[in-house]
């Protein structure tokens, strides 16, 4: 008698466009309504970066490089304990941990880390391993940058930061904050890698297999980042397919249009978080990550403006792809695009800036020699036609630049 038979959703944004909360409520058979059936609240920084989320108590949080990268992810649960309605006690655990370390290597909790391998701009293998495969301990490893051009890092501070970062995210979403100081980094065994997570789980069972090789020191060629798996892209760059180094299925992933997902067939032993248009998904949130922005799949919409809006005013800034997700995608979350018609371009646009760079060649021999060429004469050059030819070159120069803009843009 008490299934749910409607629900309303209500949606609150900021000053800036981006989504700070949704409500989702229901009303039941038997005409009784719960207005707060779920609550998702989200935090936003002054450059519209999306700094942490509330899925109905669970916390993510999230901070950017200072090109707006992704650099660190972390989530977790709080628990906490009420007496007649005031707090009494509690515990803020950490799920999940990812730190970005480049397009190139993702570590995460557990010691555990996944290296990427690209060809171009499209993601074709990626390897698991693990610290203990080193047999090192982090603390006798001189940090990247530490002490380089006479400066000195001082982590725990930064360590600081990261933790008040964290403690005022759950201030805003008017949650209590009681997690616990896990600094122990040896094989990795930081940021709660103990728990009870599967990701956990799987780093203890991966240091296992390799102890023998932590015992003497040297990679076990046996074991040694033998977890790698392929991925089988559609014609949008989502991953259709993924297979280990055996050629056999580990992952078998449809799409609805919009990116959410319709069927997924997985064994226990990794599953990929790089899925539609092979953009990472967010367990913890449902959403995608795609750099400038953040997409819901569920809803096909923009979590926040499109920071080149003004490109193209006639169109809805939270719309994905111009409603055509079948056709289009968009790399970077800024400007749609076709893939097919894409890879022409950035063909035509190199070919031209190789013209361009020849011709800059030619002007310059030109120059140094004091000769020009006029189909087969060659001929004196006087000052006004050298610097005719220095103009050019100059002009060429910024007709390059132009291009490269457009093919980075292209790419990216």
């Amino acid at each position: 008698d008490s299934t749910n038979i409607n629900n309303g959703h209500k949606y609150i944004y900021d000053a800036n466009g981006n989504l700070v909360y949704i409500n989702t409520s229901r009303v039941k058979r038997d005409g009784k309504e719960d207005d707060k059936a779920s609550e998702q609240k989200y935090r936003w920084d002054e450059e519209n970066r999306l700094l942490a989320a509330d899925e109905n108590g669970f916390v993510s949080n999230y901070w950017y490089d200072a090109d707006g990268e992704r650099t660190v992810k972390t989530s977790g649960e709080n628990e906490a304990i009420y007496v007649n309605s005031e707090f009494s006690g509690g515990n803020t655990s950490t799920a999940r941990f990812s730190l970005y370390v480049s397009p190139y290597l993702v570590a995460g909790q557990g010691g555990k880390y996944t290296k990427h391998i690209y060809v171009g701009s499209q993601r074709i293998v990626s390897k698991l391993g693990d610290l203990a495969s080193y047999g090192a301990d982090p603390r006798r490893i001189p940090y990247a940058g530490n002490e380089a051009d006479g400066l000195t890092i001082n982590y725990k501070d930064k360590y600081n930061q990261q933790l008040q970062s964290i403690k005022d995210n759950y201030k805003t979403f008017d949650l209590p904050y009681n997690g616990k100081d896990n600094d122990d980094y040896v094989n990795g065994q930081g940021f709660c890698c103990n728990d009870d997570t599967p990701e956990a789980a799987q780093a203890r069972t991966m240091n296992a297999s390799t102890r023998s090789a932590v015992d003497n020191n040297f990679h076990d060629k046996d074991n040694y980042e033998k977890m790698q798996f392929y991925y089988h892209p559609d014609h949008l760059g989502s991953s259709s397919y993924i297979t280990n180094l055996d050629g056999e299925v580990a992952q078998h992933i449809e799409y609805v249009p919009f990116g959410e997902v319709f069927i997924e067939e997985r064994n226990n032993t990794w599953n990929t978080p790089y899925l539609f248009n092979a953009k990472e998904f967010d367990e913890e949130t449902g959403m995608y990550y795609y750099g400038a922005r953040y997409y819901e799949p569920r809803l096909s919409l923009w979590m926040s403006c499109d920071p080149l809006q003004e490109k193209n005013p006639n169109m809805c800034s939270y719309v994905y792809c111009i409603n055509n997700p079948t056709r289009y995608i968009d790399p970077t979350g800024m400007i749609w695009e076709d893939p097919k018609k894409s890879e022409s371009l950035k063909r035509s646009i190199n070919n031209r800036i190789e013209s361009i760079n020849k011709n800059t060649s030619k002007l310059k021999s030109e120059i140094e020699t004091g000769k020009g060429r006029f189909l087969f004469w060659s001929y004196k050059l006087n000052d006004n036609q050298k610097t005719n030819r220095r103009d050019k070159i100059s002009e060429n120069g910024q007709k390059v630049e132009l291009l490269k803009q457009s093919l980075t843009a292209i790419v990216r």
